[in-house]
C-alpha cells in the first residue's frame, strides 16, 4: 500500500499543467552571527578549513547539538519505518539546463533535475532539486572511515496545498553519495562537466541516474543535522547511501588539484569539515528506494508538461 501511494505521487509530478510553477520555498533559519560579526564569509578573514573548530566563535549555531557530518556507526543505527526516499530526477533525454556555478570552495552545479519524497520526522514532504557539489574527501564517516569524495545532491522544501512550511522541522533533504578511488573507474559525464571550469554558463546535460542506477547495496542513514558550512543550520534530513562508487584517478586528481592552497583548505587541502558529535541523536538504517528518472512530456505532444523552477541558494553549500 504505501509503495503504490509513492508510485502515484511520482507520477503526479509529471502530469501537471506547463504553465509556470511559482512555488513558495521554504525559508532557512537566519544566521546568527557572534557580537561584533556581521557576516562569515569563507576566506582568510573569516572562515576556512584550517579552524573548523573555531567556526562557532562567528556563527553560534555551528557549535549547536545538532551539526553535521557524523560518523556513521552501523552497529547503532535503528531500523527505519517507511523512510525511503522517493526520487524523480529528469534524464538526459529532457531539455535540462545546467549550470556550474562560482563557489569559492567547492565544485558545484545547479540545474533543473526534479524532485524527491523524503521523510521529515515521520511524515513524507516533497523536496525540490536545487544544486550538488562536491566535498573531498567525504566529509561523512561509515564505522569510522572516510572515502575519497561525497557528492550531496541538495533540495529545499516548498509550500504547496495544505502544506506549511511552519509544519515541516528540516527545509532541506539532502542526499550524501560516497565514492572511492578505483583503477578500473570509468569516467563520468557530469564529472567531465564540473571539472571543465565553464563557470556560470550553462553546460550539457548529463544523467544523474547513474550514479543511483550503480547502487547493487542501496542501504542508506537517515538522520536530522545542518549545513555542513556556515551559517550550520540546524535544518537538514541527510540520507547518506553506505554503498561507495568507483571514481577514476583521474576525475579525482582533477577535483583535488582545486583544493591546494593550504591557508584555506590547511595542510591536508580538504574542504570537508570534520564530523561532529551525535549528541543522542537517532540514525535510521534502510534499504532501497523508489521512483526513478522522468522524462518530461514535450509540449508538441501533450497539453502537460513539466516546468521546475528552482531556487537560487546562491553561495549555501552543505
Amino acid at each position: 500500500m504505501f509503495i503504490s501511494k509513492l508510485l502515484i505521487h511520482v507520477l503526479v509530478f509529471v502530469i501537471i499543467n506547463t504553465e509556470e510553477t511559482n512555488r513558495t520555498y521554504c525559508q532557512l533559519p537566519e544566521a546568527i552571527y557572534a557580537d561584533n560579526v556581521t557576516s562569515a564569509s569563507f576566506g582568510p578573514s573569516g572562515w576556512t578549513y584550517t579552524n573548523p573548530g573555531l567556526w562557532k566563535n562567528l556563527v553560534p549555531t555551528c557549535g549547536g547539538n545538532r551539526q553535521s557530518p557524523i560518523n556513521i556507526i552501523t552497529a547503532n543505527s535503528k531500523a527505519g519505518y517507511n523512510d525511503a526516499p522517493t526520487i524523480n530526477y529528469l534524464s538526459k533525454s529532457t531539455n535540462t539546463n545546467y549550470t556550474q556555478v562560482a563557489v569559492a570552495y567547492t565544485k558545484e552545479v545547479e540545474g533543473e533535475f526534479d524532485s524527491i519524497l523524503a521523510s521529515d520526522y515521520s511524515e513524507n514532504f516533497t523536496y525540490y532539486a536545487s544544486q550538488f557539489h562536491i566535498h573531498l574527501p567525504s566529509e561523512h564517516q561509515i564505522d569510522g572511515v572516510n572515502t575519497d569524495l561525497e557528492i550531496h545532491f541538495v533540495h529545499i522544501a516548498a509550500e504547496a496545498g495544505k502544506v506549511d512550511c511552519n509544519n515541516i522541522h528540516n527545509k532541506l533533504t539532502v542526499f550524501g553519495l560516497l565514492f572511492n578511488r578505483s583503477p578500473n573507474a570509468s569516467n563520468y559525464s557530469v564529472f567531465d562537466t564540473m571539472a571543465s571550469g565553464n563557470v556560470n554558463n550553462s553546460v550539457s546535460s548529463f544523467d544523474l541516474s547513474i550514479f543511483f542506477n550503480q547502487l547493487s547495496d542501496q542501504t542508506y542513514f537517515h538522520y536530522n543535522g545542518s549545513l555542513t558550512t556556515p551559517p550550520c543550520s540546524q535544518t537538514v534530513n541527510w540520507y547518506v547511501f553506505s554503498q561507495a562508487l568507483p571514481i577514476s584517478t583521474s576525475q579525482y586528481n582533477n577535483f583535488a588539484s582545486a583544493y591546494t592552497n593550504t591557508t584555506l583548505y590547511g595542510s591536508a587541502m580538504s574542504n570537508s569539515r570534520p564530523v561532529q558529535g551525535l549528541n543522542n541523536r537517532v540514525v535510521t538504517t534502510g534499504k532501497g528506494m523508489i521512483g526513478s528518472v522522468a522524462t518530461l512530456i514535450s509540449e508538441g505532444e501533450s497539453k502537460f508538461g513539466l516546468v521546475i523552477n528552482i531556487m537560487a541558494l546562491g553561495c549555501l553549500i552543505i
